[in-house]
Order: structure tokens, then sequence, then C-alpha cells
């Protein structure tokens, strides 16, 4: 189950997501700020603030501090370029190995995906037709109702 982000504090909610994915996988990762990533979501922080400064170390090179107007965007690409790399490679893992946990975690982790991907398409041709592409994805669709 994800928490509601809304009463969960920054920590928990990485804790959650690194707990997805099993021990095993960060032994396979060669990207470092991937593979780091991973590591340091494992480790106990005090504040959501060490935590974010842990990865901004990690994925930029510098404190929070230190941060200046185009450290955000780059934090923010390089965060999303390690997230996707660990859950790319997760769902490469051969299933056969995984325990019933790790695969529900997993399942739950595409969930979310296809969610995000319906929601952007709903945003693009509107929910009608959105519904009769997903119901017949070959199916030609003609028209954009509104979202």
């Amino acid at each position: 189950m994800v928490p509601n982000a809304a009463e969960t504090s920054l920590r928990e909610l990485t804790a959650h997501w690194a707990q997805c994915f099993p021990t095993s996988l960060g032994l396979s990762i060669g990207d470092g700020h991937a593979k780091g990533l991973l590591t340091r979501l494992g480790l106990t922080y005090n504040t959501d603030e060490q935590l974010l400064d842990s990865l901004s170390s990690l994925l930029v090179g510098k404190s929070i501090r230190r941060w200046d107007d185009g450290t955000v965007a780059q934090f923010e690409r390089e965060l999303e370029t390690a997230i996707g790399r660990i859950e790319d490679k997760a769902l490469q893992t051969d299933l056969s190995v995984l325990g019933e946990s790790a695969v529900d975690s997993l399942a739950a982790l595409v969930c979310g995906r296809m969610q995000m991907m319906y929601d952007q398409l709903v945003r693009l041709v509107g929910r009608k037709r959105a519904d009769a592409m997903m119901a017949a994805p070959d199916a030609p669709t003609r028209g954009n109702d509104e979202p």
C-alpha cells in the first residue's frame, strides 16, 4: 500500500519506494548514481533535510545550501534518470528469483506507471476517447472530448 503523500514524510515515502526492490538489485546496477540512490534510501536519516542533502551531494555534488538557480533542474534531471534506471533494472529482473513480496511490489510499481500514462492520455485526448483506446487499442478513434 502506498502511503498518503500529504500525511507522510519524505523519508517514509522514499523508504517505501526503495522497499519495492529486492535487496540484490543494488548489486546488479552499474550506474553509480542509481546504485548510490538505492543505497542512501536504505539508510536512516533524522530529518527530511538530511535525506535531501545526502541525495543532493550524490546527484549534483553539492549540498542544498550551495545550490544556485540551475541546480534544481539538474537535481531533478539526475534524480529522474537514477529512478528510471532503478525501476527499469528491477522490471528486467528474472521473476523466478524473486519472492512473492518483491513481485507484488514490482506489480504495484507497474500499476503506478500505468496510471500515470493513462492520466497523460486523458489529458491528451479526453477521458471518453482514452477509455475507448484502452478498451480496444487497435481500433481507430477520432475526435477529442473534454478531459
